[in-house]
């Protein structure tokens, strides 16, 4: 049926298109940056495409779904902590120069 084809041509298309925009940013960011950057961005669609497309937030409380919404959020931010204490300790370690020799030849 042409549902499936759609689906199989925009997943090709859509992870061709992916990878090809990791490689350029890669090109010119730090994979320090991209990489966790890219994961969490990859898994909140991932998330939004799951309870869009299979409808799983309908079977949860409110409880269950603010729960889960914190629970998310905080593994983001722990990344978003990570990535920032890296990119400031490179910051911190290009701007203080080579090692200076320190004993007397």
């Amino acid at each position: 049926s042409w549902p499936l084809y759609l689906a199989v041509i925009l997943t090709l298309l859509f992870g061709a298109l992916q990878i090809h925009l990791l490689n350029v940013a890669l090109r010119s960011h730090d994979q320090l940056i991209v990489v966790p950057a890219f994961a969490v961005s990859l898994e909140a669609f991932n998330i939004l495409g799951g309870m869009i497309v299979f409808k799983d937030g309908a079977s949860l409380s409110k409880v269950s779904m603010v729960l889960f919404i914190c629970c998310v959020s905080i593994s983001f931010l722990g990344v978003g902590l990570i990535v920032y204490g890296l990119r400031r300790q490179r910051i911190v370690s290009t701007c203080s120069g080579p090692p200076t020799p320190t004993g007397s030849a």
